[in-house]
């Protein structure tokens, strides 16, 4: 069997290389050394997310043999004997990214040699990593582009620091004939409808969502490509406040999404920092939205890197347009 030794201390030195190369050695069926791991990170090595992710794929690659990787470590091998499919329980132990495991996770199950389902625990919506409400709106349209489908059950939301959210993805068995076929996003048209979710839970009271509701309308009015939207039913943000049998913990955020005439999907997002009032974190999403419609690209700065991994596993050669491309893209 093949190896293959992974600097991942390269570029950004973050996760990113983690999650791509053990994903890759589980479909490719081969053996990779991860050294050096998150170097770049102010807490270097594995953190629970990333230790979580590394045993999920590990469990469905039924792999013969890895180090005993712990929180911290910086340096790991893993070993696959081939996928396997069935029923897998990821549980982070934290509000971890759930979105995060999927990244890792989600190209595995495709490649699996049946139906397949994983049950997610920890953290719905955390700083520094996609929201779930990304992965459902954003990513997950973009990515059946290249011929796949899965399910999305977000059974409950968990918010920092306690996580307990949960989340179930699951797919079926793609016939051997039917590989992921090449994508060509290249056109991004016109901004055509602008959808958004604002939530709170908890002890987070519903103002917070009015008054992030408020400074995402002022900024998002204020562009000459979105406010020509507004007073229409073209233009969508919800204020959601989660029941209480629905969520663990207290939380408040947003997701913000653009959608053209052309199928291309923008998003913009921010969680409500301790303190932080809600027209800020407003404010902040919808800046990032108008930051993604400024740069031309047909997916945000988000979904570069989360696709590059679906491009190279594609039959044929794919071409996506892209703003600015971030460190995480490059890592890949």
């Amino acid at each position: 069997m093949s190896s293959i030794t992974m600097d991942g201390s390269v570029l950004e030195g973050g996760g990113q290389i983690l999650r791509i190369s053990a994903a890759l050695s589980a479909i490719l069926g081969t053996t990779v050394k991860i050294v050096r791991i998150r170097q770049n990170r102010p807490r270097t090595g594995l953190r629970p997310q990333h230790l979580t992710g590394i045993r999920l794929v590990a469990e469905m690659s039924d792999a013969i043999s890895s180090t005993q990787a712990e929180v911290g470590s910086t340096e790991m091998i893993l070993k696959p004997a081939g996928l396997k499919a069935g029923e897998f329980v990821a549980d982070v132990g934290t509000a971890g990214s759930i979105a995060l495991l999927i990244q890792v996770s989600l190209p595995c199950m495709l490649f699996s040699p049946g139906s397949t389902q994983i049950t997610y625990k920890g953290g719905t919506n955390a700083q520094q990593a996609p929201q779930l409400d990304y992965i459902e709106k954003v990513f997950k349209p973009i990515a059946e582009k290249f011929n796949f489908t899965f399910d999305l059950d977000i059974v409950r939301r968990g918010y920092y620091p306690a996580g307990g959210g949960v989340a179930i993805v699951r797919t079926l068995k793609r016939s051997s004939d039917s590989p992921l076929a090449a994508v060509e996003i290249i056109d991004r048209g016109d901004i055509t409808h602008i959808y958004g979710r604002i939530f709170t839970a908890g002890k987070i009271p519903k103002r917070v969502a009015t008054e992030t509701l408020e400074s995402v309308r002022s900024v998002l009015g204020s562009h000459p490509l979105v406010s020509p939207l507004f007073g229409s039913s073209t233009v969508d943000i919800q204020c959601v406040h989660e029941p209480p049998n629905t969520h663990i913990g207290s939380g408040s955020g947003l997701l913000l999404w653009a959608v053209t005439s052309t199928g291309c999907i923008l998003g913009g997002s921010a969680i409500l920092e301790k303190g932080e009032r809600g027209g800020t974190a407003g404010s902040r999403a919808a800046t990032e939205l108008l930051k993604q419609i400024d740069e031309g690209g047909c997916v945000d700065e988000y979904l570069q890197d989360q696709l590059i991994i679906f491009m190279a596993l594609a039959k044929g050669v794919s071409r996506i347009r892209t703003g600015k491309l971030l460190l995480h893209t490059r890592n890949c």
